[in-house]
């Protein structure tokens, strides 16, 4: 795997971004503590555009409710909640309208196709890198995204990192190589 694909796949980098906020809470079932005489359904929370804060939605019930016992209702609320979730997953917004969401969609696909063509015509004109520019291009590429505290960690290890190349003489190595010799 090349050095760039494991700096693209580093999940430490996410996994601390607040800036990103949750559109959505995990669709969940209520079961009335398994009291079959309460009622049954699917509850979510989602992030209202105009207030920026998650707000909860009405309750899903579906035909649930007349179901008789504890396994049907649990399987169909099962049922639901999976396709909610897929639906949220794919953008689905339950304050716009499910016409305004699929032309939304739509462009959002098309745009995402676009870009793939664009980067395979940027791949297509693969430059050989060197280790060291190869990193270099990297933290080029990430750190106007990073807050001056990310920055300058990340850029600690940069430099520790690059010294541990310099070291090894692998900076000078073809990125691609560099797979073959770790």
């Amino acid at each position: 795997m090349h050095i760039l694909e494991l700096i693209k796949k580093n999940e430490y980098e996410t996994a601390y971004d607040l800036k990103k906020l949750k559109q959505f809470s995990e669709p969940k079932i209520y079961t009335g503590k398994g009291d079959l005489s309460k009622r049954w359904y699917v509850y979510f929370s989602y992030r209202n555009p105009a207030t920026g804060k998650l707000e909860r939605q009405p309750p899903i019930y579906g035909e649930a409710n007349k179901l008789k016992n504890k396994t049907d209702r649990l399987s169909y609320l099962s049922t639901i909640r999976k396709v909610l979730h897929r639906m949220l997953n794919e953008g689905y917004s339950p304050f716009e309208d499910a016409k305004e969401t699929d032309k939304r969609l739509a462009e959002e696909s098309k745009a995402a196709s676009t870009k793939k063509q664009s980067n395979k015509r940027v791949q297509s004109q693969h430059q050989s890198y060197t280790v060291k520019q190869a990193m270099e291009f990297a933290l080029a590429q990430k750190q106007p995204s990073w807050s001056k505290k990310t920055a300058s960690t990340f850029t600690g290890h940069y430099n520790k990192f690059m010294q541990w190349l310099e070291a090894n003489k692998l900076s000078s190595l073809d990125i691609s190589e560099l797979k073959n010799v770790m």
